[in-house]
């Protein structure tokens, strides 16, 4: 269709590009030349002069002479604004109105009518139209109903677009809550579970809707209790919340009448912090946040390697650094108590021979075999340390008298007195 000539009135061309809400508070941003507005009138006259001024206005503008070139238009290409004439042939108004509700048609009306009779106006209100305009209208108060319409489809538009971004942001969060590697969770002021990701499943065998309503000592360890009771009713935020507190959570299946072995407990490292209701005048604490991290893994290298650094890696027995260590703990006792302590030296008689000849692996069994019966000799107050090589040395604390070290000493020379069977090796110790 031909585009008719901007009228260059000034009092249209210079109506601000930037519109404030009804309340006149925020401005919001327009882009008229991007808001295309469709003119529905069976007056050639009018539908052309209609078009200038909208185009003066900075909208884009399109016509139709009747109400099935518009639908067709509408069906063609997105139009934000109709102006429709409620009187026309063939189809009226309130046909287009109807059919643009069935279609689902993303745009807004205003009437413009002749007969502005109430009953017609609540009937083109009740059939989906925005607004409705006398004929004749005044051209400023024509643009001003666009200016408006035009403002509250650009403020639904961002209200879309950001419930959109919210939900999208939701599911990010809850993506990234349910997935993370540690346990996500909230208590209430009484310290039962309000919520917990799904990551509970994964260590301790919990379903998180099991726990919801849920006590959180029943997953704790009851040797680490005091120490759950300060941080799972953290009130603190900030600086000085909780922070890295290691405590043991009991798996599914763990009892609790019994001490957790390590395959029914995890070792946690638990950061929590208090949770308020700031939109209250005064703020009201409604629960704990917290964050648990499984260190088990990590728990259980640390052991090792500390065990590595102490003892000897094929006996288990302690080692030089171990034994030096307890030994000076014992002289220090013993002065302190004015008691006495003995120390055996222990030197396998032909071990060099039986290594050659036997090879190494017959001669790492034997040494199993004689840390064994030496543990089994001693004491559990007392201490067998491999040195190195085949050297042993004995820890015998708090003696009574000189002649109790002989007595061990002799009762340890018994234990070999029967040879050592490895690999149907019959191999005499002494």
């Amino acid at each position: 269709m031909a585009t008719g000539k901007p009228v260059t009135s000034s009092s249209y061309n210079d109506l601000p590009h930037r519109l404030h809400d009804q309340q006149g508070e925020q401005p919001v941003s327009i882009d008229k030349a991007a808001v295309r507005v469709l003119v529905i009138d069976d007056n050639t006259t009018l539908l052309y002069s209609t078009r200038s001024l909208i185009e003066s206005g900075g909208y884009q503008c399109s016509i139709a002479d009747s109400g099935e070139a518009g639908l067709n238009i509408l069906q063609q290409m997105p139009v934000d604004i109709v102006l429709l004439d409620l009187s026309m042939p063939e189809m009226d108004g309130y046909e287009v109105l109807e059919n643009i509700r069935r279609g689902d048609i993303n745009t807004d009306v205003i009437v413009i009518s002749g007969d502005a009779s109430f009953d017609n106006a609540t009937r083109a209100f009740r059939d989906g139209a925005l607004d409705f305009l006398d004929k004749p209208f005044k051209p400023a108060e024509l643009l001003g109903t666009i200016d408006n319409i035009t403002q509250k489809r650009v403020l639904r538009q961002q209200l879309r677009t950001m419930q959109n971004q919210l939900s999208e942001s939701e599911k990010r969060y809850r993506f990234i809550v349910s997935n993370s590697p540690d346990i996500i969770y909230m208590v209430d002021q009484r310290g039962f579970f309000t919520y917990v990701n799904d990551r509970i499943t994964d260590l301790l065998g919990y379903h998180p809707e099991d726990l919801i309503g849920e006590h959180y000592s029943t997953l704790v360890h009851e040797d680490d209790a005091p120490t759950a009771r300060y941080a799972f009713h953290e009130r603190r935020t900030g600086e000085r919340a909780s922070t890295n507190v290691e405590l043991r959570l009991r798996c599914l299946d763990a009892d609790p009448d019994v001490h957790a072995a390590d395959e029914d407990s995890i070792v946690i490292e638990l950061c929590s912090m208090g949770v308020y209701n700031r939109a209250q005048q005064q703020q009201a604490f409604v629960g704990t946040y917290g964050v648990a991290r499984d260190i088990s893994d990590r728990k259980r290298a640390q052991e090792m390697i500390h065990f590595q650094a102490y003892h000897d890696l094929l006996t288990k027995l302690p080692n030089r650094e171990l034994f030096l260590d307890r030994l000076q703990l014992a002289i220090s006792q013993a002065e302190r108590r004015r008691g006495q302590l003995a120390v055996l030296f222990l030197d396998m008689d032909g071990f060099k021979f039986i290594n050659d000849s036997l090879g190494h692996m017959i001669g790492d069994k034997l040494l199993l075999h004689v840390a064994a019966r030496l543990r089994e000799t001693l004491r559990d107050t007392d201490t067998v340390s491999r040195i190195g090589g085949d050297e042993f040395n004995v820890l015998i604390p708090e003696l009574q008298h000189r002649e109790e070290a002989g007595l061990v000493a002799g009762k340890i020379l018994d234990a070999f007195s029967s040879p050592v069977i490895v690999d149907h090796h019959e191999i005499s110790v002494s």
